[in-house]
């Protein structure tokens, strides 16, 4: 893998470990498991991250671990316990991963607590 000084590369279509392995080793900064996809095919998306990321810090390898092919929220949240450096995701996912029941109630009665105030001054 050839890199321009300054230019990051990422390795895509990652499915395992060796592969994260081998293109570290050939120079990729970021590597991206498509996790959803591993998924889809009875395999362990969230465990092939884990393991990635397990390799690089055994053998000290600066790469980092982009995940990818997210389908939903828990996806995102699982591979953020096993270490994964960064994500890529749709924008539904992302809005998704903001929001809560229990916020969403929280900003509303902060909202109507604060329309009082108005009156004060």
């Amino acid at each position: 893998m050839v890199k321009e000084a300054g230019m990051k590369v990422t390795a895509t279509a990652i499915f395992t470990q060796q592969q994260a392995l081998i293109a570290a080793k050939a120079g990729a900064d970021f590597v991206a498991p498509y996790v959803n996809r591993l998924d889809n095919i009875s395999s362990h998306g969230i465990d092939v991250v884990a393991d990635i990321v397990k390799t690089y810090e055994l053998y000290g390898i600066s790469s980092k671990v982009l995940g990818a092919s997210f389908k939903n929220v828990d996806q995102i949240y699982r591979v953020s316990l096993v270490g994964c450096h960064a994500v890529t995701a749709s924008f539904e996912i992302l809005e998704a991963i903001m929001r809560h029941p229990m916020t969403d109630k929280g900003v509303l009665d902060f909202e109507r607590d604060g329309m009082h105030l108005y009156d004060v001054w």
